[in-house]
């Protein structure tokens, strides 16, 4: 019994001990900025094979980015990083198969990375799928999808919000061991 408490009581020192290292590591590393891809559209209805892409649809994407990094500067404790430097070269690559995130991301200086597309099946069918990258290793670390009804700006704005509500807060909070 007393083996067993000791052994018990080691452990846990242990546990602390590297818990309390780990945390002074993570807060003597400063933390970059987080790389907020613009938002692309997976078009796969019909209505966009006949009649090809919808103008406004290009605003929206722009709207639903702006959003995502709004949320990023006033809800985190980090900003988004400029994009600009990359922004080119993102614009024409498919983000989610290209496998150039991590490097995109780390030459504006992220140490995370966001990658968003909004998945259109019909007009009254969508899917927003929010996808976090860590670049070093480029890892997925989180991906959070909301189904939304209706192609409008507004339904995909409330889509974007309710992912940001109810799954990117927490999400983000426990990549970086915060509570929320």
């Amino acid at each position: 019994m007393i083996v067993r408490t000791l052994a018990q009581w080691a452990a846990t020192a242990f546990w602390a001990w590297a818990m309390i290292a780990s945390s002074n590591q993570a807060q003597s590393e400063p933390r970059g900025c987080i790389a907020v891809f613009e938002f692309e559209l997976m078009d796969h209805s019909l209505d966009g094979e006949v009649n090809g892409a919808r103008p406004e649809q290009a605003i929206w994407l722009l709207n639903l980015t702006k959003q995502l990094r709004k949320w990023t500067d006033e809800a985190t404790d980090r900003k988004s990083c400029g994009m600009e430097a990359v922004q080119r070269e993102a614009a024409q690559s498919n983000l989610s198969a290209c496998g150039c995130i991590p490097r995109l991301a780390k030459s504006v200086g992220a140490d995370l990375a966001v990658v968003s597309s909004v998945h259109k099946v019909s007009n009254l069918i969508l899917n927003i799928k929010v996808d976090i990258f860590e670049t070093r290793n480029g890892t997925l670390l989180a991906q959070l999808n909301a189904d939304i009804r209706s192609n409008t700006a507004s339904s995909w704005e409330r889509g974007l919000k309710w992912l940001i509500d109810h799954r990117l807060n927490g999400a983000l909070a426990a990549l970086e061991g915060r509570k929320t």
